[in-house]
């Protein structure tokens, strides 16, 4: 799972638990990233581009990546569907994956 962006407060409490119990591996981005990756224990990079060429190493085609920011996006986007775009570019393009 892909989170991030600027953290508004929500509480995140059943989310950490839920990826913790389902052992969902996480990846956080974006201003508030560093947060996120010290509330899920989890792999922080600056921006969506940094993470998915990391991706690249890491997941095979038979894995599902939920981007799922929880966040808004305005430290990188000027919209959520610019930043939804940008994923479907990013892991159409580095990863090679089709169907997002």
């Amino acid at each position: 799972m892909i989170l991030g962006g600027i953290y508004k407060g929500d509480d995140f409490s059943q989310v950490v638990n839920e990826c913790s119990k389902e052992k969902i591996k996480v990846y956080s981005f974006g201003k508030d990233g560093a947060y996120f990756s010290k509330l899920f224990d989890c792999t922080y990079y600056r921006d969506l581009n940094a993470l998915i060429k990391n991706l690249v190493s890491i997941v095979s085609k038979t894995d599902i990546i939920l981007f799922s920011p929880g966040c808004a996006s305005f430290d990188q986007f000027k919209n959520f569907e610019e930043r939804g775009n940008n994923f479907i570019e990013l892991i159409e393009h580095k990863l090679n994956f089709k169907g997002c």
